[in-house]
């Protein structure tokens, strides 16, 4: 069984040190271990500042030291969370955005393990939940009763860009036609396939804790909000020109360098 790791960011800070991505890194190889994966691939939007996008690749290829990986400019998100799926011949995909880490200890099994128990009982998408494992406002949570395996699962009726694994084939010909790149973040993911199937499992039993915690990559964009007057001007021209560059298609997009 072969299983990706796809990794997503962005320059989402005046400072190309200050990205999340680099902690992120830091918490796989501590938590899950880079040597279970058959390729990295990292999906950068570049946007919304503005960055050397040569200095920034060689920043990650020292983060992954050791481990061959494959870099891509996107034109958001989504744009990247389909060329994941397009450019892969996995078994299954970890999909992995920049502002979350593994809460040490809370992960039982390592994610292959997940995997097969994924295939044995033909789920295709399984999250991993930053909150415990219960009902909320906006999902519901269901035991998964009758499963093959040691793994617990949860049903739930939200689809979720969280970190999850993915089974590629059935996103390919599933998920893949509802993904909306005209979208921002999350939303251009989440917000068809949830509509459409009301339907995702969550790793782990209900109520069991939190797995992973979410650092918040849009902090640095949050603390230009609440700055100066001229902090937030340069905040809405960021914002403007991430905007008409993704609706003119401008800017690099695809493998780099």
């Amino acid at each position: 069984m072969k299983l990706d790791l796809n990794l997503f960011t962005n320059f989402c800070s005046n400072h190309i040190d200050d990205t999340p991505l680099f902690n992120t890194i830091e918490s796989l190889h501590k938590q899950v271990g880079l040597d279970i994966f058959n390729s990295i691939k990292v999906f950068c939007h570049h946007g919304p500042f503005i960055h050397n996008r040569m200095q920034f690749y060689q920043k990650v290829a020292a983060s992954l030291v050791g481990y061959p990986f494959t870099f891509y400019y996107t034109r958001g998100l989504a744009d990247g969370y389909l060329k994941s799926i397009q450019v892969s011949d996995a078994d299954y995909l970890f999909q992995f955005e920049h502002d979350w880490v593994f809460i040490q200890g809370r992960l039982r099994h390592d994610l292959l393990t997940i995997c097969q128990s994924m295939q044995n009982n033909s789920i295709p998408y399984v999250r991993f939940n930053r909150f415990p494992n219960q009902s909320t406002t906006v999902e519901t949570l269901s035991a998964v009763p009758d499963c093959v395996g040691d793994v617990p699962f949860c049903k739930t009726t939200q689809f979720s860009n969280n970190p999850h694994l993915l089974d590629r084939e059935h996103a390919r010909l599933t998920y893949m036609p509802l993904i909306n790149i005209k979208k921002a973040r999350s939303s251009g993911i989440e917000e068809n396939i949830t509509r459409q199937y009301r339907e995702g499992w969550i790793y782990g039993d209900l109520l069991q804790e939190p797995v992973i915690l979410h650092t918040d990559g849009k902090k640095y964009m949050k603390n230009l909000g609440g700055g100066t007057f001229f902090d937030k001007i340069y905040l809405s021209i960021l914002k403007h020109r991430t905007k008409w560059m993704a609706r003119f298609a401008l800017g690099h997009s695809g493998r780099f360098p």
